[in-house]
């Protein structure tokens, strides 16, 4: 009934059904007992004679808007199975009104270890939660569950609440207990990570070290939790990104200010350049160039002057590092041919033609992956546009020398000095530091 949204319809059969259950001590009762014990509020007690069956009751109890119904089926419940003398640390934390006598209780199923019960503490949360109250939520979880019967759900229920109601720094707190007991979710870490980011009134770089520090830690775990290799977390969970505007918060800046966290700078605008695209909304050309820069990084001695790093050889790699290399620098050059078509693509959000700052960048790109026959016929294309008024920069023609000096080609280099002096630019006047 519950499942059919009908928990009113099912309580009430539950209960009747339960009322004639030949093993409830209430039906071998005398009329007289069982009218004076249905007189206040209480189940029957084979409702309350398993986790799944209290569960159940507390459940169709709170989605007939009773929640305060649920707490108290549970409460009485805890209260049965703690000395009176000894009364679990969990009551403090809820009104005494939520209370009824022990004599009002049941003492059938005593023997019931209520500690370790997984199901009905957690709607017990769930209750607490929808009645704002967290302490009481929390309590029940660290002071009423067996460190066996938490798990990661127990501590998302939470995180959703703190994430609802805006309570960043007590989510962050949520999130590094719920990692100490090793009951982490996906969910609790993304929740974490907005929170992280939402953690200051002011645009970056006001957050502070430790959260910028977290945050890397979180997202770290999240990709442990997930089964995703460095950076993938990004591409993974870009939406999410995006409609919470972590972005936006300045956070992933600070994070990749140093270039140590490249992949997540290079995974983002990817991931923001095919959303932008498919959505056909205008893409600016600093995503173009950001693109280009990270092609094939890893093989790339510095990301911003066209170096490769050395090929590997028989003697230092094995045959595995080579191909990842190869395959590495491949990606790289598929990449920058695919934002160059996306350029010069009439119509395209992203067109920006023969754009000299793109192209040099395209450019040095090229060169880093060893493309040393595509920098060239780049370069010759360029210079083949008088009609467009195509303008090239020094530092591009300087990428078709070193080209055209790695292939041993002596009547390439020739020829991009001459196109470069035609331009009024000498080629040895030119600085590797300046894209003017």
């Amino acid at each position: 009934c519950t499942s059919a949204h009908q928990p009113s319809a099912g309580l009430l059969l539950a209960r009747r059904i339960a009322k004639f259950n030949p093993l409830s001590s209430s039906f071998w009762e005398p009329p007289s007992a069982r009218d004076g014990r249905d007189s206040k509020y209480s189940e029957p007690d084979y409702l309350v004679s398993t986790d799944e069956l209290t569960a159940a009751t507390m459940e169709a109890l709170r989605m007939s808007n009773q929640p305060d119904t649920a707490i108290d089926l549970f409460v009485t419940k805890l209260e049965e199975e703690a000395p009176s003398q000894n009364k679990r640390s969990t009551m403090k934390y809820l009104p005494s009104s939520l209370f009824f006598s022990s004599s009002s209780c049941s003492s059938s199923f005593q023997g019931d270890d209520v500690s370790q019960w997984v199901l009905s503490p957690h709607e017990c949360i769930m209750s607490l939660l929808e009645v704002n109250d967290f302490d009481g939520a929390y309590a029940i979880l660290k002071d009423s569950m067996n460190r066996n019967t938490r798990t990661p759900l127990s501590y998302t229920i939470l995180s959703r609440y703190l994430d609802t109601n805006e309570e960043w720094k007590s989510l962050i707190e949520l999130w590094e207990i719920a990692n100490g007991e090793q009951c982490l979710s996906e969910e609790t870490c993304l929740l974490t990570l907005k929170a992280l980011s939402h953690n200051t009134d002011n645009p970056s770089p006001s957050h502070s070290r430790k959260d910028v520090t977290l945050f890397i830690t979180v997202a770290n775990a999240l990709e442990n939790l997930s089964g995703l290799k460095r950076g993938e977390w990004i591409q993974r969970y870009f939406g999410f990104i995006q409609q919470n505007h972590i972005y936006e918060s300045g956070i992933l800046d600070v994070i990749w200010t140093n270039g140590r966290f490249r992949t997540w700078e290079f995974q983002y605008t990817l991931q923001l350049f095919h959303h932008l695209k498919s959505n056909g909304q205008t893409i600016d050309k600093s995503i173009l160039v950001s693109l280009v820069k990270h092609a094939g990084f890893w093989q790339r001695e510095v990301n911003c002057r066209g170096y490769p790093v050395p090929d590997l050889t028989t003697q230092n790699s094995t045959e595995r590092d080579r191909l990842r290399q190869w395959n590495d620098r491949k990606e790289g050059v598929d990449l920058i041919q695919m934002v160059l078509n996306e350029a010069l693509t009439n119509g395209s959000t992203s067109s920006f033609g023969y754009d000299a700052e793109l192209m040099a960048q395209i450019a040095i790109g090229l060169r880093a992956l060893k493309a040393n026959r595509e920098v060239l016929e780049l370069i010759q294309s360029l210079a083949s546009r008088e009609e467009d008024n195509v303008t090239i920069l020094p530092i591009t023609f300087l990428q078709g020398i070193y080209a055209a000096d790695a292939l041993d080609d002596l009547g390439a280099k020739e020829e991009m000095i001459e196109m470069a002096t035609n331009a009024g630019i000498a080629y040895k006047n030119i600085s590797e530091d300046t894209l003017s």
